[in-house]
């Protein structure tokens, strides 16, 4: 990690882990990792839970507090109803008073009667086969820190503040969690009823149907309900803990659960649970990210400017993400970098990517793939992105973010039409309402923030034309087009607001409800400032109200806007200088002029960290620039700064350029062909035997003859040293048998298995001797030569365990070697020697699971007078390439506009290597799981018998 340029890590337990979670071998595990990073200059941070949600202490919480489990209401419907009058009377039953109560309500399903139960959670394997706790009740927080904060600052306290620095919380949600159970519920417990009651002065049972159905109190009812929840979960949660975290020299940091927005039943208002991070923070996946579609996109950007726009509020110092994990084990580093640089150009700064496994044995391999360690085949190369991203943090955090727009965040109008039922047709309105028009102002490169109401209600006030919110100052406010509520003092910050000179764009009319009510005193407040109250007809004068009254800190030639493609970030710089951050958020390259205020500006370079003067002209007092930016290209431009340049302009005269032609010469793999055989037999204990099946579904059946539901390592959390106190006798034993053919025996062949240890294996009936083998892929996989083992023909190879160990995790084998693959009537066949390789599809080359690199080699005549060349490869799959001349290595082609630029050699003849790195697809699939390539459930669509070779599709 040190080498590939990350600053630090969390640790991160999950499902799979082996040591038991808050041991004493755990804490010293921890401590030989920290004393390790802090000798290599890394932090080394906590993460609050073995798995997430947070809250449950990997069984902890409940082993110590059986009494905090999570209690909800679900809605059942049932069509045991007589003839339906307007009313019926509902049953209620209540398992906190354990005695049935009746409710009246109007009928909302004609013909069908809700019922609605009171539950408490239940048994559930990734919660370390405990229920998930009630986050909303105070003694769970204060047992949570007990178990596991407290525990680590017992340990690890003296490194707290130093190298260790952030506390990492991952998910945490006011909602129930049940890992099969995805019913429609909202948190409801004795104590939130009391808080309710106390809050509001009426009983939530008597109205609990407005939750569920619509009524003439539900909004009213809603509304309450989400003030009382995101209260309680705030204050008896995250509160706790975060304080905690202030006293100790530690930043609270992480994300919640999902982000959906609104999702009031999980966290009703994330905006205001980020008051209680000291670095706020988003989770965003490279399998949930739409790399094609920037429009796709615009929830995801809404969540980020949620926490960018607390973090600058309340003078945060940095907002983080969790991203790129789960993208797949197919990786590009273009990728890579145009995810992170969305995201930062709107607020994120300090990036944790998701994740770097330890092991790839067993279930691993499916646990959200990628990996950023040694296991990908890319991974020697990372440091090309991660110092990019290093640069680009270290420039972003110059100066401050200075948005002078505020669009109201209308988080309190989604609860009144949320019903967790289902997605009713008003919330989801909002949501695509909310979230197209932040993607509208990003697209017009507007420097706004979202204004939350109970933040505003907490840290806003209004005078001299401004609306003062913590640290910001915004002169414009923005209506949006889905706000139909307001919380009172949203009102009355808005009414100041106008009266002191304020100007409010209104793509609406007034909000017909202030806290969930219906009112007219938005209304009025309109009526009374016709001036600063200015209803608009569309988006697109809302653009043209801000840019009158806010002129764009950045324009396209002539002061129009730039294209949308641009996104902008700002950066007011100490002594009056500036930062001008832009990211083409599309495929296409975009080739633009564009303006902005100032005298100098030079470019820094992010791939390398020079700054050279950046090639301008002048109209007025504006500085005029060509920048050609090619896809999800970006510029870093720092404005009448005190920096001085690092190099000089960059100079290239496109007229004097030519194409040199290139001459193929051969292709050579870097690494053994690999063939993993995915099929097999099963010999079950009791002798049954179950053929041609895959190896997950041979895996789950012999864990299930076991007598577990599944294999325990695989999205389960063990509680302490549960899984390693089953012991298994004679009767447990079993075999797996993996068939292969050969056309031709190859010159070597070797053989790797996972955790050979564990069984007696043979090859065609000759034991295969592990002892003092190598590792292959990971430290868990061990490889042997068998070649004069095995025969032209029909080959096998056996896995007996005399018992089964809890360690026995079926899985494939690999064949490796100088062979070729042929496709067969199933799988594939092996023939002796490597294929003749052409630049293409290596699947179709013979090489259809390999996943090392190949090596191009091209004949190119340089003629007399060049000085300098561009080698380009626009075209090529894997991870990135690399360009080599005469076997020295000139540098990589990562990012677009994927070319390399460096002096000629002298004239003549050279050779030009093109290095394509892959990465794990070819090799760990899914081979059949379609787009679903990230996902575990992937891997299990396979076919249940295996296919001719030609089905593959790694």
């Amino acid at each position: 990690m040190k080498a590939q340029g990350f600053g630090g890590a969390f640790i991160h337990p999950r499902p799979g882990l082996q040591t038991e979670y808050l041991s004493e071998e755990w804490f010293s595990l921890w401590q030989y990792a920290l004393e390790t990073a802090t000798d290599l200059g890394l932090e080394c941070h906590l993460y609050d839970e073995n798995s997430f949600p947070s809250g449950f202490a990997g069984g902890h919480v409940f082993s110590r507090f059986p009494c905090g489990v999570a209690q909800y209401a679900v809605p059942v419907h049932t069509d045991e109803l007589p003839t339906a009058p307007v009313c019926e009377v509902l049953g209620v039953y209540d398992l906190i008073n354990e005695q049935p109560r009746a409710i009246e309500y109007e009928l909302g399903c004609e013909g069908r009667l809700l019922v609605i139960e009171l539950r408490k959670g239940r048994v559930n394997p990734w919660t370390a086969w405990t229920p998930y706790v009630d986050t909303c009740s105070p003694q769970v927080a204060e047992v949570f820190l007990e178990s596991t904060h407290e525990a680590y600052r017992k340990h690890l306290g003296k490194h707290f503040g130093k190298a260790i620095r952030y506390c990492f919380t991952d998910e945490p949600t006011a909602a129930k969690f049940e890992q099969n159970d995805k019913s429609p519920s909202l948190p409801l417990s004795r104590m939130l009823l009391k808080e309710f009651q106390r809050e509001h002065r009426y009983d939530l049972l008597s109205r609990l149907t407005d939750l569920f159905v619509d009524s003439e109190t539900a909004t009213a009812t809603r509304f309450d309900y989400y003030m009382t929840l995101q209260r309680v979960w705030t204050h008896n949660f995250l509160r706790p803990i975060s304080d905690w975290c202030q006293r100790n020299g530690l930043a609270y940091t992480g994300h919640l659960m999902e982000h959906e927005w609104p999702c009031p039943a999980s966290h009703p208002d994330s905006m205001d649970a980020f008051r209680w991070f000291q670095i706020p923070g988003i989770d965003l996946l490279a399998f949930q990210f739409d790399f094609e579609n920037r429009n796709g996109n615009a929830l995801y950007l809404l969540n980020i400017k949620e926490a960018a726009s607390v973090a600058d509020q309340l003078g945060r110092e940095r907002v983080l993400s969790e991203t790129h994990g789960a993208g797949g084990h197919r990786v590009r580093f273009d990728r890579f970098k145009q995810l992170c640089d969305w995201q930062m150009v709107h607020g994120i700064d300090l990036v944790t990517p998701h994740m770097v496994n330890q092991s790839l044995a067993g279930a691993r391999k499916y646990d959200w793939p990628q990996t950023y360690s040694d296991h990908s085949p890319w991974y020697a190369h990372y440091h090309l992105h991660t110092g990019h991203v290093a640069r680009l943090t270290e420039a972003l955090r110059l100066g401050k973010r200075t948005n002078r727009v505020l669009l109201l965040h209308p988080t309190t109008s989604g609860w009144l039409t949320y019903k967790p039922s289902g997605e009713s047709e008003p919330t989801e309105s909002l949501r695509e309402s909310q979230a197209s028009l932040v993607q509208y102002l990003a697209d017009h490169q507007v420097d706004f923030d979202l204004g939350d109401e109970l933040l505003m209600r907490d840290f806003a006030e209004a005078f001299d034309g401004c609306l003062h919110l913590g640290d910001c100052h915004y002169s414009i406010v923005i209506l949006p087009e889905g706000m139909d509520n307001w919380l009172g003092s949203t009102l009355n910050c808005l009414e100041r607001f106008l009266e002191s000179g304020g100007v409010l764009l209104a793509l609406r009319d007034a909000p017909r409800h202030v806290n969930g009510r219906p009112d007219t005193a938005p209304t009025e407040l309109q009526a009374r400032h016709p001036e600063q109250w200015i209803a608009l007809e569309s988006r697109t004068t809302c653009i043209g109200a801000i840019r009158a009254r806010s002129p764009a800190r950045i324009t396209g030639s002539g002061g129009h806007d730039l294209t949308p493609a641009l996104h902008h970030q700002y950066r007011e710089l100490p002594g009056g200088g500036a930062l001008h951050f832009l990211v083409n958020t599309e495929r296409h390259s975009v080739e633009t002029k564009f303006e902005v205020t100032g005298r100098k500006a030079l470019i820094l370079d992010t791939a390398n960290g020079d700054a050279r003067p950046a090639d301008t002209s002048r109209r007025a007092d504006r500085l005029q620039l060509t920048h050609a930016f090619p896809s999800h290209g970006h510029l870093l431009l720092l404005v009448d700064s005190d920096w001085e340049a690092s190099s000089a302009p960059a100079a290239r005269d496109e007229k004097d350029t030519w194409s040199l032609p290139l001459r193929f010469l051969s292709a050579a793999p870097q690494a053994p062909n690999v063939y993993p055989i995915a099929y097999g037999d099963i010999e079950l204990p009791g002798g049954q035997v179950v053929r041609d099946i895959s190896v997950l579904d041979a895996n789950e059946r012999l864990w299930k003859a076991q007598g577990f539901d599944q294999n325990l390592w695989d999205r389960t959390v063990q509680f302490q040293d549960n899984y390693r106190r089953f012991h298994f006798d004679d009767y447990s034993g079993f075999a797996m048998r993996y068939h292969f053919q050969l056309e031709s025996v190859p010159t070597a062949l070797d053989l790797a298995v996972e955790r050979p240890q564990l069984y007696r294996c043979t090859v065609n009936g000759q034991p295969v001797d592990f002892d003092g083998a190598s590792s292959w892929l990971d430290d868990e996989i061990c490889r042997a030569a068998i070649v004069d083992k095995v025969q032209p023909g029909d080959n096998l190879v056996e896995l007996r365990a005399r018992r089964f160990h809890i360690d026995c995790e079926l899985d494939r084998i690999y064949l490796l070697g100088p062979f070729t693959l042929e496709t067969a009537a199933k799988g594939f066949c092996i023939k002796a020697g490597l294929p003749d390789i052409q630049p293409g599809d290596w699947t179709r080359l013979g090489l259809p699971f390999y996943s090392g690199s190949i090596v191009y080699r091209y004949e190119v005549d340089v003629p007399s007078g060049t000085q300098a060349w561009r080698i380009a490869a626009p075209q090529y799959e894997g991870a990135l390439a690399r360009i080599y001349c005469d076997g020295q290595l000139l540098g990589p082609i990562a990012f677009p506009p994927y070319s390399h630029e460096s002096p000629c050699p002298a004239p003549g003849k050279h050779e030009i290597g093109i290095e394509v790195v892959s990465d794990l697809r070819n090799l760990l699939g899914p081979y059949f799981g379609g787009n679903q390539h990230s996902q575990y459930w992937a891997w299990r669509s396979a076919p249940v018998h295996e296919v001719p070779g030609e089905h593959y599709q790694p």
